[in-house]
């Protein structure tokens, strides 16, 4: 009868048993490390974690942790990447996630997998940009390699005075970055399209430019600046001295958009030097650039004044719509002027200002036309309510006279 009894609890707790995690003692054990493990794009595709310690999880007791039986523990940085590797640069394993399985190549080639390699173990390595055991996919907002995440990730680092110290190289990179027009984009607007540290540096293979690589990483997305740049003689210049092409104007991670300040005066190494970063006030080439900008502005200040007829004229009660499109084509046609004065050609600058400055007179002359049509009607306006007044009180004598003498009339 006990027997009886005891099969019978066996064959009810079944479908218990079916629903329960099987036996694993790592998670029994380091249970804080399997709540954050459960998170990971590894728990989600069932990689376990004698993936990558080894041991025998279903052994509950310490000879689970045998050396014999493969056990490897807490692994050494030096010994990550390599690790991940394992899985990540085998073609047969993650093509079918549609993942590269290049990184660790790529890695061993980057400044941080080079260090690595010569025996630097304070470099980043997988972990220090992926996590530990709550990896997460990197498409996941909460993944620390998430594109929001990835300057707050490199920042761990690179903004750590006393880690970075004996590289010797900068540590303000991320709150220069957070304030630049980039920064600004990608962590407030949460434009995607900004570039973020991997997108100058690269990822796996990160690394600083050279400085003739430069022009090559800002022209994957200022395709049309840097076609203009090519065959301007700043290249050459810059070329000949040596001197990084793009950010010897523009700054490198505190890069502010383009304006007046670059020919006037600049604001700093880190955001933008411009003109001062090489030629004196009292040069050629500062006139040039002086020259460059009054074209701008004779433009920009003939736009807005057509924007403010146009905008009086709206007031007013007139249809402005053909206006507001050729305002919007004559600013169309300055913002693609813009990338046209990297080659510093003033006739070639001064003719594409001037198309837009058309637009913007045809703009003035349209509403000019308009305001004096409607002054026109409001003086036949007043001049129509004036007859019209005037008859009224000429009827309104008449009429008196009639009256007046209807009544002489009968008087008599």
């Amino acid at each position: 009868m006990e027997a009886k009894n005891i099969l019978l609890i066996v064959i009810l707790s079944l479908p218990l048993l079916a629903d329960a995690e099987p036996i694993n003692s790592c998670r029994i054990c380091h249970s804080d490390i399997n709540s954050e493990y459960k998170k990971s794009v590894h728990s989600e595709r069932g990689f376990d974690c004698v993936v990558c310690h080894g041991g025998n999880p279903l052994d509950l007791t310490f000879s689970s942790m045998s050396k014999r039986g493969g056990f490897r523990g807490k692994i050494k940085r030096e010994k990550i990447p390599l690790l991940c590797a394992g899985c990540h640069s085998d073609s047969e394993k993650m093509l079918q996630y549609g993942n590269f399985f290049d990184q660790y190549n790529i890695y061993k080639g980057s400044r941080h997998g080079k260090l690595l390699i010569a025996g630097d173990r304070k470099v980043a390595v997988c972990t220090d940009c992926h996590g530990v055991h709550d990896i997460r996919r990197v498409s996941d907002p909460a993944s620390s390699a998430y594109w929001k995440n990835i300057p707050l990730t490199c920042a761990k680092c690179h903004s750590d005075k006393e880690y970075m110290k004996e590289y010797g190289i900068p540590v303000g990179q991320f709150e220069k970055y957070k304030d630049s027009v980039h920064g600004r984009l990608r962590l407030e607007k949460g434009d995607m399209r900004s570039p973020g540290c991997p997108d100058c540096h690269g990822s796996h293979g990160a690394t600083l430019p050279g400085v003739s690589e430069v022009e090559n990483v800002c022209g994957k997305c200022h395709v049309l600046q840097q076609k203009n740049f090519m065959n301007s003689p700043h290249r050459k210049a810059l070329v000949k001295k040596k001197l990084k092409e793009c950010i010897t104007c523009h700054g490198s991670h505190g890069i502010q958009v383009a304006g007046d300040y670059l020919f006037t005066g600049g604001l700093d190494e880190n955001n933008g030097m411009g003109c001062l970063a090489c030629h004196g006030k009292d040069t050629d080439e500062y006139m040039v650039g002086q020259t460059i900008l009054s074209i701008f502005k004779e433009a920009e200040e003939l736009i807005k004044s057509a924007e403010g007829m146009t905008e009086r004229a709206r007031q007013k009660g007139f249809d402005i719509d053909e206006e507001l499109l050729k305002i919007d084509e004559a600013r169309s046609r300055l913002n693609e002027l813009k990338p046209i004065t990297h080659t510093l050609s003033i006739p070639l600058i001064n003719e594409g200002a001037e198309n837009a400055k058309v637009l913007a007179r045809d703009v003035q002359e349209m509403i000019t036309a308009k305001m004096i049509e409607w002054k026109d009607r409001r003086v036949t306006l007043i001049i129509n309510i004036l007859l019209f007044l005037a008859v009224i009180m000429l009827l309104y004598v008449i009429r008196r006279r009639i009256l007046r003498n209807g009544i002489q009339s009968v008087d008599k």
